[in-house]
């Protein structure tokens, strides 16, 4: 812009006058500091930030994360296998959240166990139609390689389940009320079911579908509120052997439960689970060795990470913050501790 076109018009003093205020008025502008800038506005907050993930859809099941803790060898011949850990913050009842404490093999057999903010299955174990409901909070335990609903010990109350939709397997559930606080989760050994003994060397497809053939021992899971030190009683499943056996892994995972479906990745809970030690015959269980994998299924490789993993050294504490946006998708894989 032309400022002052007819100046040619001016005494040519006058002319320098307005000229030199001008150029003061210019360069100090409006109440500023010479050589100051003027005070820059602060841009409109971007509604995808690292605190708060994209506004989309993921399909389930959508497990966040898997923690693999690992400890020098097997355990063997063992009583009871256990976990204490405290949930801090709140997780809504809209969400169907599985929090797995255990996913290990007993004898070689994949099984898994944890807390559910929905659980459903049979009222009975010969499961006719009209026995299945659906239930609120609850825990819940489950084996694979195994569809005879003999090998199945229910609790009073409780809830059973024989499927193959997610490979064969068998489970036991039951109420268990979850919220913030601290809980532990044991298996336990229980009594013997006689028959053959276990081949001297033996895998889990030699050993699959052995109830009836070979020997077995119950393992029954129990679920503590440590606040009220109240323990439920979630069943009991039956394992083949006469001792058992715990792999060297142990894999905790934080699962959006659900088959065909999707959930917004904004409803993500924003909570976090501290896991103080895992102990076998109360003892405690030492891992030499652990690692995250955020989003571990292709289906997931576009993702948002929604977990943060640490290990607290002088706690000895595993802690995992969910529903945290880290800005990063997919498949991340970070070691957390190495000894």
């Amino acid at each position: 812009m032309r400022l002052f076109t007819k100046s040619r018009f001016l005494a040519p003093g006058i002319a320098s006058v307005i000229a030199i205020a001008l150029a003061t008025v210019i360069m100090w502008g409006c109440g500023g500091t010479r050589g100051t800038e003027p005070e820059a506005v602060p841009p409109e907050p971007d509604p995808q930030t690292e605190d708060r993930p994209p506004d989309t859809q993921t399909q389930t099941p959508w497990h966040l994360t898997n923690i693999l803790l690992y400890s020098t060898n097997e355990t063997q011949d063992i009583q009871s296998y256990c976990t204490t850990f405290t949930i801090q913050g709140s997780v809504p009842d809209n969400i169907n959240l599985y929090i797995a404490p255990f996913n290990q093999r007993i004898n070689q057999i994949p099984c898994y166990g944890g807390i559910q903010t929905h659980i459903d299955g049979y009222t009975n174990k010969n499961r006719s139609r009209n026995t299945f409901i659906r239930k609120n909070r609850g825990s819940i335990f489950s084996r694979w390689e195994e569809r005879n609903v003999d090998a199945i010990r229910q609790a009073p109350g409780g809830l059973v389940e024989s499927s193959g939709h997610e490979g064969d397997f068998i489970s036991v559930r039951n109420d268990f009320t979850w919220s913030e606080g601290t809980y532990r989760l044991c298996l336990h050994k229980s009594d013997v079911v006689e028959g053959e003994p276990l081949p001297a060397s033996y895998n889990a497809e030699t050993i699959a579908y052995g109830w009836g053939r070979y020997e077995h021992t119950w393992v029954r899971m129990e679920a503590t509120d440590m606040k009220t030190n109240e323990t439920t009683t979630i069943g009991a499943l039956a394992f083949p052997g006469k001792t058992l056996s715990l792999s060297a892994l142990n894999v905790i995972f934080v699962e959006i439960y659900g088959h065909g479906g999707t959930v917004s990745v904004r409803d993500v809970p924003l909570f976090s689970l501290s896991f103080s030690n895992y102990q076998v015959d109360e003892k405690d269980l030492h891992h030499n060795y652990i690692r995250e994998i955020t989003n571990p299924f292709s289906v997931h490789a576009s993702a948002p990470v929604m977990t943060q993993t640490s290990y607290l050294q002088d706690q000895r504490v595993l802690k995992i913050e969910v529903g945290k946006y880290t800005g990063k998708t997919g498949k991340i894989i970070t070691e957390i501790l190495k000894n």
